[in-house]
């Protein structure tokens, strides 16, 4: 979607202001974050406000709450952090895969994702979500109990808090939980070892991949 299509949509209808694009295109230059991040870091927008401004501008149903909503087998062929940073949950509804999205102008990455992944052929329908409630669901459908322990806060480049090693009762489900689909990843994959490399200020978790160490 380009750029001048969301803030002309939001300007037309009314839920910014040309002050505030201003202040969105000064607060982008300084921090290079997406258009929609910075209407929400900024708080001219809320994150209900901003899935009204994906339906007027691309016609899906928008979903209030999440309590009957659940993931499904079909959920369940994609990975976690894929769904997290490309912001969609496909779950299968008549026979088609239905993609709930709190991120419309990624459909055509989830699109590529869902068929590389489970080699589904057919077509797709749409609704929008909140990114909370989102990461809610996906959370849920992958037993993620504490949101606070998540894989991308293991990636190489990832910072971890030098209290790290200091794990409560709380936190050690969420790190099983992480451990068991690091571990299903190298089944999956194929991947003959895993190497956890505790650094001084983050862990770094890597995979041996025709003898050489990639990180995972």
């Amino acid at each position: 979607m380009a750029k001048r299509i969301l803030f002309q949509t939001a300007l037309d209808k009314g839920y910014i202001s040309k002050e505030q694009l201003q202040k969105v295109e000064e607060y982008r230059a300084e921090t290079n974050v997406s258009d929609e991040r910075a209407l929400l870091d900024l708080k001219i927008l809320t994150e209900e406000n901003l899935m009204k401004l994906y339906q007027d501008i691309y016609g899906y149903e928008m979903i209030g709450g999440i309590k009957n909503i659940e993931a499904d087998a079909f959920t369940l062929k994609c990975r976690y952090k894929p769904l997290l940073d490309i912001g969609f949950m496909p779950v299968m509804k008549d026979n088609k895969v239905h993609i709930i999205t709190a991120k419309p102008q990624n459909s055509l990455f989830a699109e590529d994702y869902i068929r590389e992944t489970t080699n589904y052929k057919g077509g797709f329908t749409y609704s929008l979500i909140t990114e909370s409630n989102l990461r809610k669901l996906i959370s849920k459908a992958f037993n993620v109990e504490n949101e606070s322990v998540e894989l991308e806060n293991f990636e190489s480049s990832a910072n971890t808090p030098s209290n790290v090693y200091d794990v409560s009762e709380n936190d050690s489900s969420a790190i099983v939980n992480l451990v068991n689909r690091i571990l299903r990843e190298a089944i999956e994959n194929k991947i003959s070892d895993i190497h956890f490399e505790p650094q001084a200020d983050h862990l770094r978790v890597r995979y041996r991949d025709d003898g050489l160490l990639k990180p995972m």
